[in-house]
């Protein structure tokens, strides 16, 4: 549960560091050599050397899941919690949440959070949860799908572009065969969540 306003922003940026350090090491690189810190849809790269210290792109597999709770009417953006989760978080007042076919309390798409509001029983656990998964997001991307989407991109016209954009297909690509294979109670990321999330 968090303790304090900004507690799960603060957190998640933590836990970026120690992402960035993972994904460095298995580079093998020094610890503090790229840290690449999340802020909703954008990301901070930051290079411990080079000509460019700092870069910031846009995330687009986040922002297609900003732009889809920005799209749906029944849907509002709450202030207070997002800026407390470091992550948009959505309310569905009044609604109920159906992800392929079944209920749901809350919801995590590319980084943004959708919280149930009618029938939640507890919605602090449900709003804990959820922001341990894009925690858990941010280090599938940072230490698995990096690389390889950085790579994508190289080898497409759209190599320019790298600059400023992460790709972050292969994220959701992952996540689709990982959800399409694998029963929602039995996902290890759900397990995991649902143990943090009175922790």
């Amino acid at each position: 549960m968090e303790r304090f306003a900004g507690a799960g922003w603060i957190g998640r940026e933590v836990a970026a560091v120690g992402t960035s350090i993972v994904r460095n090491a298995s580079a093998g690189l020094p610890n503090l050599h790229r840290l690449v810190l999340p802020l909703g849809p954008l990301r901070v790269h930051v290079q411990a050397n080079g000509d460019q210290v700092v870069n910031v792109k846009l995330d687009l597999f986040e922002l297609a899941g900003l732009a889809g709770a920005v799209a749906e009417p029944a849907l509002t953006l709450d202030v207070g919690r997002t800026f407390s989760a470091g992550a948009p978080v959505f309310l569905a007042k009044h609604r109920t949440i159906v992800h392929n076919g079944d209920r749901a309390n809350g919801l995590t798409q590319g980084g943004t959070s959708l919280l149930g509001g009618r029938g939640v029983d507890d919605p602090e656990s449900t709003f804990a949860h959820e922001r341990v998964h894009v925690i858990q997001l941010d280090f599938f991307r940072q230490a698995w799908f990096l690389p390889l989407d950085e790579w994508i991109l190289r080898n497409t016209p759209l190599a320019a572009l790298q600059r400023y954009i992460d790709l972050n297909f292969s994220t959701a690509l992952w996540l689709t065969a990982w959800n399409g294979l694998i029963d929602a109670e039995d996902r290890p990321h759900e397990i995991e969540a649902s143990f943090l999330e009175t922790r």
